[in-house]
């Protein structure tokens, strides 16, 4: 089960994601309670495309990994 990782806690093997790397990320704030979709850029976690995309402060969200899912026998 992957959890959600806290950027600013250094101590995790991976606080970062790679650049590009798809993940799933919770802002706090403003748009707290809302998970999206998207990839860190170096300095900030974006989403979407376009007019419509959205930027938000790295160390103000935490993130985790596109989780996968379980194989199930047939």
């Amino acid at each position: 089960m992957t959890t959600w990782i806290n950027p600013n806690d250094k101590t995790q093997a991976q606080y970062l994601p790679h650049i590009g790397e798809p993940c799933l990320f919770a802002p706090s704030g403003e748009y707290a309670g809302r998970v999206y979709y998207g990839h860190h850029t170096g300095g900030s976690f974006r989403t979407g495309r376009g007019v419509t995309a959205r930027s938000f402060c790295t160390w103000k969200c935490h993130w985790m990994p596109i989780p996968t899912a379980p194989e199930i026998a047939p």
